[in-house]
């Protein structure tokens, strides 16, 4: 399990320990969420995230009950990276679209050039721990996807 660690200066970076592996990854703290700052340090410390996913997902893919057609969401997109590796080939052919969203618009400017995911309609910024969501998002997935996102959240219980 992950925990957070004390680091010289938290509001630059969180440091996660696991065992004896130390990865650090830098963000800036805000008062609603932390924001990546630097993706391509991201990408290449996100394996853990990648790893995991794959795990379980392939254990409770039996699960996931996909709709005909259906439009998916996946926020906390990131790098792309675990998406690629986790979810990626398990969504059906007939998937109609397909929005990646990012609260960091660096994040999301990285993924734009750099995540190779066939079928990825469209990558945005957007702010899961906003208070009202837009109306162009409100019923509109029938399957919504994030990995190691809700950690990120600063007082969830309180949404």
């Amino acid at each position: 399990m992950l925990s957070p660690a004390t680091s010289s200066s938290p509001s630059s970076s969180q440091v996660w320990t696991r065992a004896s592996t130390t990865t650090t990854i830098a963000t800036k703290a805000s008062s609603k969420m932390n924001v990546m700052v630097l993706p391509e340090l991201f990408a290449k410390r996100v394996h853990f995230t990648s790893i995991h996913s794959v795990y379980l997902l392939n254990k409770y893919k039996h699960l996931i009950k996909w709709k005909n057609n259906p439009s998916i969401m996946e926020f906390g997109f990131g790098d792309g990276g675990t998406s690629a590796a986790a979810l990626q080939p398990l969504i059906p052919q007939d998937c109609k679209e397909f929005i990646a969203a990012d609260v960091s618009q660096q994040m999301v400017k990285y993924a734009e050039q750099n995540a190779k995911l066939p079928k990825v309609g469209k990558i945005i910024q957007f702010n899961i721990s906003a208070q009202n969501v837009s109306s162009e998002f409100q019923n509109r997935f029938d399957h919504i996807f994030s990995f190691f996102t809700f950690n990120c959240i600063p007082n969830i219980s309180a949404r």
